[in-house]
């Protein structure tokens, strides 16, 4: 017993020690000030003449090389010498090459929709010049320069890039951003180059943004309301009972780099006429939803809102509704794909088409997310869909024809796959 008591002294000796000696070592860190004096650090230099698994290309004079190591892009001259960083940042960069006169590139042989009508060109030829088309036509009528990179295309089809005007795009988060996003090239893949997300979260959505526009991500040009200004209660509602309280909430989206803002479910026409003044005052545009409430939309259209998001929930639409928004200036985004008031129109491409076969979409979707929808899907008659998205796919093609301008939103449903179903 002596012994025992002995043995569990010195374990408490030996604790009351380590928690003294911790104690004693433990210093404050500071946020800002995270490298105190006192600490030491050593500077280690590297340098290396050779690499493993990298890719190389030689300029068309000869005189320089680029080359990828580590996820970055380098170039030098071919003389020898310093490599000098192109690319470096978040993304993996690989595979750097030049075009033959290090502008230009042309693709020929391809089946191209324009931007002319319904014109649709069956072998055309694309000549790019940096980053604008200097010629697109018929094979027969562009001439290949003779110093450019070609690039035989048959049985492909070129397209204008996809604007999704209500897509959200993966940015209703908090936390760091990931470093490829997946959403971005889901997106990019399908074609879609521009992505307006009309509800995000403020300081997600627009450090995707500038992480963009400093080419330290690859995605779509992105465009955001950040947070909406909601009138409903929760913990991010917008209180609107003045015109001031207009002017501050605006100001404030507009200072985070908004060039739009959502006004949703503002409860009192005259909450969303405070927010419309003070956001013509301000040069911002205002995209609102009504929440399936057929009267908030028509008068959203009387008040001059920029468009109406999410569909009108009453189809078809008659004579005095087409006149009324004809006459107006605002557009519709309709998002067929979460139709209200009836069956909406993603149900129909699960139902009609094996989803989890999709080649592209499985290369940059997550797995379960397409399973989720696409293995157990929604079985319902045909006529379900015709009374539902379909027949206000027709609203709109009918408001299209009076040249109200009616938007593609795929929603986010299924990035880059959803804006062609919204499309078609």
């Amino acid at each position: 017993m002596k012994y025992l008591q002995l043995g569990l002294q010195l374990l408490l000796f030996a604790v009351v020690s380590a928690q003294a000696q911790d104690k004693k070592d433990d210093k404050k860190w500071e946020v800002y000030d995270p490298y105190p004096s006192d600490w030491k650090f050593n500077d280690v230099n590297l340098n290396t003449d050779e690499g493993t698994w990298m890719n190389l290309d030689v300029s068309p004079d000869g005189k320089q090389i680029v080359f990828d190591m580590l996820g970055d892009i380098y170039i030098m001259p071919s003389s020898g010498g310093k490599a000098n960083i192109l690319r470096s940042g978040l993304p993996y960069e690989v595979q750097p090459r030049f075009s033959p006169d290090g502008k230009k590139i042309a693709f020929t042989n391809a089946r191209i929709i324009t931007m002319e009508g319904k014109q649709v060109i069956e072998n055309g030829t694309i000549v790019i010049n940096g980053n604008r088309i200097e010629a697109l036509g018929k094979a027969s009528d562009v001439e290949v320069p003779g110093n450019v990179k070609v690039y035989d295309v048959s049985g492909k089809t070129i397209m204008p890039g996809l604007v999704d005007a209500h897509a959200h795009i993966g940015a209703f988060r908090y936390g760091l951003s990931t470093q490829k996003h997946w959403q971005f090239y889901a997106n990019l893949a399908f074609g879609v180059t521009t992505a307006h997300d009309p509800s995000a979260h403020t300081e997600t959505v627009f450090t995707l943004a500038e992480l963009q526009k400093s080419d330290e991500t690859v995605g779509p040009r992105l465009f955001s309301t950040g947070f909406i200004l909601y009138g409903a209660n929760g913990d991010f509602k917008a209180v609107i009972n003045s015109l001031d309280d207009a002017r501050s909430a605006i100001r404030r989206t507009k200072a985070f780099g908004a060039q739009s803002l959502k006004s949703y479910n503002q409860p009192r026409r005259e909450q969303r006429q405070q927010v419309m003044l003070a956001a013509k005052e301000l040069g911002i545009n205002v995209v609102p939803e009504g929440g399936s409430t057929y009267n908030h939309n028509m008068s959203m259209i009387f008040d001059g809102h920029t468009d109406v998001e999410h569909n009108i929930p009453i189809v078809p639409v008659y004579k005095d509704v087409l006149t009324f928004w004809k006459n107006s200036k605002t557009g519709y985004t309709p998002t067929l794909i979460v139709n209200y008031a009836g069956m909406s129109g993603e149900y129909y491409w699960y139902q009609k088409t094996n989803v989890w076969e999709n080649e592209t979409l499985l290369k940059y979707t997550p797995r379960h997310i397409i399973d989720s929808c696409a293995r157990h899907r929604t079985m319902v008659p045909g006529e379900e869909y015709e009374n539902g998205h379909i027949l206000t796919s027709k609203s709109c093609k009918a408001l299209a024809d009076i040249v109200v301008k009616v938007n593609m939103g795929a929603h986010g449903q299924l990035q880059g796959l959803g804006a062609h179903w919204e499309t078609w």
